[in-house]
């Protein structure tokens, strides 16, 4: 179609196109006042033109809308970061955690353990030192100024020789250590004396 120069605006095509990007209501007007388009034309033009408005007015929406979702997006993508990490986190904090209770165990039992070994040789000692004495003792004859004689039911003789001689019977126990109470019953007296380990005898007076 050619336009010639006498037309009126709205019988311009390219100026009323330019006024539905500009001017939205005066385009609109002029695409339907026009004489020389056919009602297709006009119906095409208009929604053409009323799409672009949409759109051009909700291009803030949309772009708005995609920023919340990307921004939503992102956020959830950290979270669940964050998630891993603190569940990696506390997944450490755990087996740290199993690993000092584990050493504390560990050390506890084995402090027991050294804890017993000690009590048991010490009572080993104790239970050896025990027999040596009484084996040392039970049996023997030990002199001092007199012959004493000691005897498994935990008495024992004493035999003075001449100028004075004289027979006498005492007690004794067994207190620990190396140690034997003696009590001189005839004349109520009771002293400790000392077993070495070569059956030696001290302080047997």
């Amino acid at each position: 179609m050619e336009e010639s120069v006498d037309k009126k605006w709205y019988d311009k095509t390219w100026l009323v196109i330019l006024l539905c990007f500009v001017f939205f209501p005066v385009g609109i007007y002029g695409i339907w006042k026009s004489q020389y388009r056919s009602s297709d034309w006009k119906i095409i033009l208009t929604v053409l033109a009323g799409l672009w408005l949409f759109f051009s007015v909700n291009k803030k929406y949309f772009t708005t809308n995609n920023n919340v979702q990307v921004n939503a997006l992102a956020t959830d993508e950290k979270n669940v970061n964050i998630s891993n990490d603190v569940s990696n986190k506390n997944g450490d904090q755990d087996r740290l955690k199993k690993l000092v209770n584990d050493s504390l165990k560990n050390a506890i039992n084995q402090k027991k353990v050294d804890s017993l070994e000690k009590e048991r040789k010490k009572t080993e000692k104790k239970i050896n030192q025990k027999r040596q004495v009484l084996n040392c003792l039970i049996g023997a004859s030990f002199k001092s100024f007199g012959t004493y004689t000691f005897y498994s039911n935990g008495t024992f003789s004493y035999e003075q020789p001449n100028p004075y001689p004289g027979y006498w019977k005492g007690t004794w126990e067994y207190i620990g250590g190396n140690k034997v109470r003696i009590k001189k019953t005839w004349i109520g007296k009771t002293s400790i004396i000392t077993v070495s380990s070569y059956c030696e005898v001290f302080d047997l007076i």
